[in-house]
């Protein structure tokens, strides 16, 4: 079975796919994994997946704590700051950003050889 992308959406159902019988094969446009990109969060329903998948511990140790999230003028120059929590603590919805959500794509899906077109 071919799982065209290896964003974040790819190798998820690759690893579905593979643990109910199938052999996917993930190809990516990129011949490397992008360092960057934007942040994503895992909440709700999709702690359970990622319990499920067992790489809820990995995605807390990889996730990044927001505290701020601030807005820039296009000289680099903050417009506005607004706080993410109220209380300094580390935000509830951890984020992973591009290089960390790399990481944990090749540690979650690797278990097969990778092809590449």
């Amino acid at each position: 079975m071919l799982v065209v992308g290896a964003g974040i959406a790819g190798p998820a159902l690759a690893y579905w796919l593979s643990r109910n019988g199938y052999r996917p094969t993930v190809v990516e446009h990129t011949r490397q994994l992008r360092s960057g990109g934007s942040a994503i969060v895992v909440k709700g329903p999709a702690i359970p997946v990622a319990q499920d998948m067992n790489t809820l511990p990995q995605l807390r140790e990889l996730a990044t704590r927001n505290r701020s999230l601030t807005l820039l003028d296009p000289d680099g120059r903050r417009i506005l700051q607004i706080p993410l929590t109220s209380d300094g603590a580390p935000t509830p919805m951890p984020a992973w950003l591009g290089g960390r959500r790399n990481s944990w794509r090749r540690s979650s899906t690797t278990r097969r050889r990778s092809s590449t077109p």
